[in-house]
């Protein structure tokens, strides 16, 4: 079991590196982070939810231009927690695998986080239906780009399209009083 200590710290515990365990994991409060490039492999794995001001668990994985670190599970997984993904930016876009449990996912993460900027992506768990692994979809990064009208910003316009703003609605015909 991977969690933590109250009476002595804050931080979670961390089950980190490469290799094979071939009992079943358990992280009640801790941490399962792969670290970059390497694959752990769990005889099984139950994550818990953040719940009633506890932690829960966190599976940290790392993506860059090489790959992502993996967790493999050779049994089932049961997924809670928070998923947080560092994601370099020498990242190409692609699907990027970063769990697979050969005797197939329960449950999915209740969160994902980002070490930094959220990018645009998607999650999914795969095959829909009888999930068997955890894939991540990067789309590359977020972009702002702020809305002007001749050099001034536009904080709340419905839609921008042009670099106008856009009222989107119904047209008032002249001299019939407001619409709805």
């Amino acid at each position: 079991s991977v969690c933590r200590n109250v009476s002595i710290s804050s931080q979670r515990g961390i089950l980190s590196g490469a290799g094979t365990m071939t009992g079943s994991i358990s992280a009640n409060s801790g941490a399962i982070s792969p670290g970059i490039g390497n694959t752990m492999t769990l005889g099984g794995l139950t994550l818990n939810p953040a719940s009633g001001g506890g932690l829960g668990s966190l599976v940290h994985i790392d993506i860059n231009s090489s790959g992502s670190s993996l967790v493999a599970v050779t049994g089932s997984a049961s997924l809670a927690g928070i998923l947080e993904l560092n994601v370099d930016p020498s990242t190409a876009p692609g699907n990027y695998t970063l769990l697979t449990a050969s005797g197939g996912i329960t449950g999915t993460f209740d969160s994902v986080t980002f070490t930094g900027a959220t990018p645009n992506y998607s999650l999914s768990y795969l095959p829909v239906g009888a999930p068997t692994y955890v894939q991540f979809t990067y789309l590359g990064p977020s972009v702002n780009i702020p809305a002007t009208v001749n050099g001034s910003p536009i904080y709340s316009p419905a839609v921008v399209c042009c670099g106008r703003p856009i009222i989107l609605g119904p047209l008032p015909v002249p001299g019939s009083g407001a619409t709805t």
